[in-house]
């Protein structure tokens, strides 16, 4: 019987024994597109007034671009947007409490 794989799944970056944060630094230096994919949306809403903005929001937007991605299952992992938003405001002036984010749980 033919069956078929609606999710193909792509080699996985997630390194065994990986801490959630190496594994989006990995993602991170595998993919610098998209953190300045995300950096451009962030300041391009900025600019238009928003006093804050959803890193989550930013995410659903890269996930149906045209961007491309390597190394993960999907595009996107949603495990990485508070890892870009902290990103963003400690290193973009202008992003600085642009986005809300809870206490990190360290794994």
């Amino acid at each position: 019987m033919l069956q078929l794989n609606l999710f193909p799944l792509a080699e996985t970056v997630h390194l065994r024994g990986a801490t959630p944060v190496e594994n989006f630094v990995h993602f991170h230096r595998t993919n610098p597109q998209v953190y300045r994919a995300f950096v451009t949306l962030a300041l391009d809403h900025k600019s238009k007034g928003m006093p804050q903005w959803s890193a989550k929001s930013i995410f659903e937007i890269l996930r149906w671009s045209s961007m491309q991605t390597s190394g993960e299952a999907w595009k996107l992992n949603n495990d990485y947007h508070s890892h870009y938003a902290r990103k963003a405001m400690r290193e973009i002036p202008a992003l600085d409490g642009f986005f809300r984010t809870r206490e990190m749980k360290v794994a």
